[in-house]
């Protein structure tokens, strides 16, 4: 402390300057530093309120999790070990009771191919095909009508164990492949078809126009030795009848529900699934709790403050939080389409909104409605898609579908022609007059007329045409063209069922010619997929667009534009025309928009960074304004002491021309 030495001596004016000085700074430095102190203040009860909103809509999110997609549908299996049930969301759930018996688990075929010594081992072969089909005892092969071949080139890509394994596994084929290491030198194959005994392998290797056995299965007893195990179908009964499914996960059998095989059962296993009421409020209700939490948080926050009282919440004068809260409020009263014909609410669920905001449940109206519509609590807890009929299954991928009820109009199913393609050599290396080639399809066989010059039959092309006059004149149920080099038989419609065996020959008009036959194999086959159509319905179930075209790919009806993109419907037998309920359950409505809240770089993200800038420039203010009252105290000062200097000079003239009077009276009595 600074003390003011000529006060103490006497000799200045008297007065205190270190006391005036701290005054007088005082006064310009306080209320500066005090308006500064308290932006400070609420700033960092702003970040700290922030703080505990993410805090409370990370926990909020959380419990979401918990009773998302529970629905109050209940299921059971009394031996949960050999036979599993879930829904799978596809149609909706009717409660039932079934026993089930397993005979027989689907299995996939398995080949293994041997006798490589590394991962990096040539791949002798220029092309395999690879078919799904059926083999029977007899060792005849039956491409699998809804399935796709592959046709894998080797190349200078994917000519090594290895990497001809990756281009099987990219054929998308549900073929998988890989590299088997057996022990030090001894390398394998394997392949695995998916399950089912209509959906084992026929695979065919081919070198120059013949076949590679080291990489073949086209023959069941020359390559007998590549069988691991033979694919298989599930063989159950349901409450009796006799079923059988290529795979252990049946999801059309029982409406919405996939049955899980798991093992072989000695006696009937029950499954069975109902609705219960208690389970669904006990989860509506643990949703509204946490729905209220949040809820009253946000209120507390932005509590704008009673009059005349200082009670305003932290956040009182956010925007951004107030809107947050606005959304949570909004979203309790929010339709909720395409669960039904008609748009559901959560008021049909008893749930209401009270003046305060918060949600509470009516319990006798909750349960009067669910036991009317048990389905619906689907529109709370649980998105999907679902179809009206027993035959059309529906599912969603991805982000981009809009909720709402839909028209799916299929145009009935037509057969097509099947078509089988050569590979391989079709030509002799030489032609002679009386050449000819025959072609047999199934049990019949046709023959060219026997050539006349050695040009006749020089190309495939001529060969082909040959063998579709031979064709035309026996009345053949199937056709004979050329391709890229390659035959192609095209049968009629009334053949799609059959793959019919196709071999061809050739008997020289002289000898010396040489012929490899070349082998066929299914390029396509089976039935029309026809055409597609899905529209969007209003509430009157009238159609509101033109509708949009819907492809068949993968065995299921996909859709690229219009509201619904992402959705896949599958036919049971042909299927037919059915409505689509596509649904967000308000549960995830609420967990997307929370999580859109809580994203990187989120909007709170932001005002907390800006909120940590101004507290650093706060700090820097008081910093400068403290640096300016050192200076402005130190000018204070010495302004003051030159003052109290000059107070000091006339106190010292006083003195002199006090003693100078003083002296001259003396003299004037003298």
């Amino acid at each position: 402390m600074a003390v003011d030495y000529l006060s103490a001596l006497n000799v200045g004016s008297g007065l205190n300057v270190t006391q005036i000085v701290d005054a007088l700074v005082d006064a310009e430095k306080v209320p500066q530093e005090s308006r500064i102190q308290e932006q400070l203040d609420e700033r960092n009860i702003s970040i700290s309120s922030l703080g505990d909103v993410k805090s409370d809509l990370g926990i909020f999110k959380s419990n979401l999790d918990v009773y998302k997609n529970e629905t109050g549908l209940v299921t059971e299996s009394t031996n949960n070990s050999a036979v599993g049930v879930t829904n799978n969301g596809k149609i909706a759930v009717q409660p039932f009771t079934h026993a089930i018996s397993v005979n027989q688990l689907a299995a996939s075929h398995t080949l293994a191919f041997l006798g490589y010594t590394s991962d990096t081992d040539a791949i002798s072969a220029d092309t395999v095909q690879i078919e799904l089909g059926t083999w029977d005892s007899g060792g005849t092969f039956t491409p699998d009508t809804t399935s796709t071949a592959a046709t894998i080139t080797v190349d200078s890509t994917n000519n090594t164990l290895q990497s001809f394994a990756t281009a099987v596994n990219a054929a998308n084929i549900g073929v998988t492949a890989n590299v088997v290491r057996i022990d030090e030198n001894s390398y394998a194959l394997s392949m695995i078809s998916p399950t089912g005994e209509a959906r084992q392998m026929r695979v065919s290797a081919l070198a120059g126009g013949a076949t590679v056995d080291s990489l073949s299965y086209n023959n069941t007893t020359t390559h007998a030795g590549k069988l691991i195990t033979a694919g298989q179908d599930a063989d159950f009964t349901l409450d009796g009848l006799a079923v059988t499914r290529n795979t252990n996960n049946v999801d059309d059998i029982v409406n919405g529900m996939t049955i899980e095989l798991k093992q072989t059962t000695t006696n009937p296993v029950g499954i069975a699934a109902s609705y219960d009421k208690d389970e669904a409020l006990a989860n509506l209700t643990d949703f509204v709790t946490d729905l209220n939490f949040i809820i009253n948080k946000l209120t507390e926050l932005t509590y704008r403050g009673s009059p005349g009282s200082d009670d305003a919440g932290p956040l009182a004068d956010d925007t951004l939080v107030k809107g947050y809260l606005r959304s949570f409020k909004r979203m309790t009263t929010t339709p909720l389409p395409g669960f039904q014909d008609q748009t559901l609410y959560l008021s049909n669920f008893g749930v209401m909104t009270e003046l305060d905001g918060s949600v509470s449940i009516n319990e006798t109206k909750f349960e009067e409605f669910f036991t009317a519509n048990p389905d619906a609590f689907s529109a709370i807890t649980n998105t999907r898609a679902v179809s009206d009929s027993n035959l059309v299954q529906a599912e969603l991928s991805g982000s981009l579908w809009k909720t709402g009820t839909y028209e799916f109009d299929k145009s009935p199913v037509a057969a097509v022609a099947e078509v089988q393609t050569s590979s391989g050599a079709a030509t002799a290396l030489a032609h002679t007059v009386g050449d000819v080639y025959s072609l047999t399809v199934g049990s019949t066989t046709i023959n060219t007329a026997p050539s006349t010059a050695t040009t006749d039959y020089d190309s495939v092309a001529k060969i082909a045409a040959a063998l579709q006059t031979a064709a035309t004149a026996a009345s053949a149920s199937f056709g004979v063209t050329e391709s890229a080099g390659e035959l192609v038989i095209t049968y009629n419609t009334a053949q799609v069922q059959t793959d019919e065996a196709v071999s061809m020959s050739f008997t020289a008009g002289t000898d010396g010619a040489s012929f490899t036959a070349p082998t066929f194999a299914v390029t396509s086959q089976g039935l029309d997929a026809g055409t597609a159509v899905l529209y969007k319905l209003d509430e009157n179930g009238a159609r509101i667009d033109a509708g949009h075209d819907m492809t068949f790919e993968g065995g299921k009806y996909k859709i690229a534009a219009g509201d619904a993109r992402g959705l896949a419907l599958t036919m049971l037998g042909n299927g037919e025309d059915a409505k689509i309920f596509i649904g967000k359950s308000l549960m995830q409505t609420i967990q997307e928009f929370t999580e859109n809240i809580l994203k990187p770089n989120n909007d709170i993200d932001v005002k907390i960074q800006g909120y940590n800038e101004d507290i650093t420039e706060f700090n820097e203010n008081i910093t400068d304004l403290t640096e300016r009252m050192a200076n402005q105290r130190e000018r204070y000062m010495e302004q003051f002491t030159a003052m109290e200097s000059s107070v000091a000079s006339f106190k010292k003239t006083g003195d002199l021309l006090t003693n100078f009077m003083d002296s001259w009276r003396a003299s004037l009595k003298g």
